[in-house]
């Protein structure tokens, strides 16, 4: 057994500190899918990103997405973020393999709140954008094409019922 010696105030004094809420440049460096520590039947892609520009290039952020959960909601939260991970990286459709996320540099804008487990600062994507700076909701947006939002600007998704038939004919039941 060897002696060790750890000063305990500079190992407190070392610890994690989250980035400062802003934009940054980012790529994923490593995503995989594997089992949730929690449960084993549901699955979790873990994502491993590094800041690529600016002052804080090399550091790392953690995210993690259910995309195979009990609960169907956490789900589709899940694989919602990982769709939005693949706009941000260029890819127009649902992501098949998680080494389609990497190395494609992308910009997110990161915040901070307090982990309700821990209560220690920690961050989080707040919104991801392409490379180029689109935002990554918009593109979502564009994919769904124009739906009806009350302006005479976006054509309507069906068309008119034939002028004198009822607008709503299963309302006349």
């Amino acid at each position: 057994m060897a002696k060790i010696e750890i000063n305990k105030e500079e190992a407190e004094k070392s610890r994690y500190t989250p980035l400062p809420d802003g934009m940054y440049d980012l790529m994923v460096e490593a995503a995989n899918l594997a089992p949730a520590k929690s449960n084993p039947a549901n699955m979790r892609v873990s994502v491993t990103m590094s800041v690529i520009d600016g002052q804080y290039t090399g550091r790392k952020l953690f995210d993690g997405y259910n995309t195979v959960h009990s609960d169907a909601t956490t789900q589709a939260i899940g694989q919602r973020g990982v769709y939005m991970l693949g706009l941000a990286v260029g890819l127009r459709r649902a992501v098949t393999d998680t080494d389609e996320l990497l190395n494609i540099p992308f910009k997110a804008l990161i915040a901070s709140r307090e982990n309700k487990g821990t209560g220690e600062m920690e961050n989080y994507i707040k919104a991801l954008f392409t490379s180029r700076g689109t935002k990554v909701t918009d593109i979502v947006k564009e994919l769904r094409g124009p739906r009806m939002t009350g302006d005479d600007s976006a054509p309507p998704s069906t068309p008119p019922p034939p002028a004198g038939a009822p607008a709503a004919p299963w309302l006349n039941k």
